[in-house]
């Protein structure tokens, strides 16, 4: 039986924003694990999980619009973690839980100073009391729901609110891109201030965890035939096995027809002597290649 190793979750929902990636990839940066899933995901898959947080990310919709995309009606009454809703993702909080949201009259895009106005927010601590942050809206909220309180403004809307004993977090300004240079701080606060996760992933940790369950799942005297294409994806698995299990595994890479002139040669070359692989190139389906 292979051993699950189950790491602290964090789950993102797409709501069509250009930017649900670099969230994806700020989570991570900080140590912490996510996956990235459908608006309309249910309630219960998502549960399944056991997410230490959720994230709503943007869109380009306008939550007031016939078929905006919208979460599982159940979401905000089954939430058992802190959620936190950016852009749209802030709308579509402050929009169906009673507050309004409304075109915009300036379109934000680009720069805006943002000021914190609540100290005690744990989503801006240790952070100035002005920061750059970066917009991109044609909608804002123009009033909040029941039970949240404004911590963040810019000049032209409100920008950030909460209701921290419902662990509900929403910022209208984007954190993950790089043009909010204190950006990374706000999604790390929310990860271990107000999430409290560890921060116990990390891509070196995934390799260790993959390379050990390559060698439970072939045992000590096992073998492995990989089919190498000379992509990513088969070049990665051929490398973790390697790792894993060294010589008992033994690469094939095929020349398909479709490489350049010379490329067989040259990526059969490379992937024996840097990778130190155990491949044999296979052309015309029966001659072995041994460069």
């Amino acid at each position: 039986m292979i051993t699950e190793i189950q790491h602290e979750t964090v789950i993102i929902l797409d709501f069509g924003s250009q930017y649900t990636q670099l969230i994806a990839r700020r989570v991570r940066e900080a140590g912490v694990y996510c996956e990235i899933l459908p608006f309309n995901t249910p309630i219960e898959r998502i549960a399944a999980r056991q997410p230490k947080g959720l994230i709503l990310s943007g869109s380009p919709s306008s939550v007031y619009q016939d078929g905006a995309p919208r979460p599982d009606s159940k979401l905000l009454q089954s939430l058992k973690s802190p959620l936190l809703g950016i852009c749209y993702g802030l709308q579509i909080l402050a929009f169906d839980m009673g507050g309004e949201v409304k075109a915009s009259p300036n379109r934000e895009f680009g720069y805006a100073r943002l000021k914190v106005v609540d100290k005690n927010s744990l989503l801006f601590k240790e952070l100035p009391p002005e920061m750059d942050v970066w917009m991109s809206h044609g909608d804002q909220m123009t009033s909040m729901p029941d039970g949240f309180r404004l911590t963040a403004l810019t000049d032209d809307a409100l920008n950030a609110i909460e209701d921290s004993d419902r662990g509900i977090y929403g910022v209208q300004f984007h954190p993950e891109v790089a043009h909010t240079p204190l950006g990374a701080q706000v999604i790390r606060n929310f990860l271990f201030a107000i999430c409290k996760c560890r921060g116990d992933w990390s891509p070196k940790a995934v390799i260790e965890e993959q390379v050990s369950r390559i060698r439970e799942e072939v045992g000590e005297t096992g073998r492995v035939v990989c089919g190498l294409s000379g992509g990513v994806d088969s070049t990665v698995a051929a490398a973790l096995v390697h790792q894993a299990i060294g010589e008992r595994q033994t690469c094939l890479f095929v020349d398909n027809g479709l490489l350049r002139d010379g490329e067989f040669e040259l990526t059969l070359a490379l992937l024996r002597q840097q990778m130190k692989l155990n491949i044999a190139g296979v052309r015309d389906g029966e001659h072995f290649l041994t460069l």
